[in-house]
């Protein structure tokens, strides 16, 4: 998080960056203080859901393909198109 000028902040997400405007500067503040609240909850409860057995399992198995899982690919035959 970073502060920028009277009232804007800032953070970046996924390579995104996302400014925000306040009114004031104690809403700027009041925002950050929220905001970096709620980030370290999430980073708090992320520990307690990656180590779920719910959790573990279900990565296990995401990837693996199905036996009943397939696709129809169609085919072309000179001069056709896929359109």
């Amino acid at each position: 998080m970073t502060k920028e000028g009277y009232n804007d902040f800032s953070f970046r997400l996924h390579g995104h960056k996302h400014t925000f405007q306040a009114a004031t500067h104690a809403e700027r503040d009041s925002w950050l203080v929220a905001v970096e609240t709620k980030a370290a909850e999430a980073k708090t409860s992320r520990d307690g859901i990656t180590g779920s057995d719910g959790y573990k399992h279900h990565m296990e198995n995401l990837g693996k393909p199905h036996d009943d899982c397939y696709f129809v690919v169609p085919s072309i035959r000179g001069g056709e198109s896929l359109q």
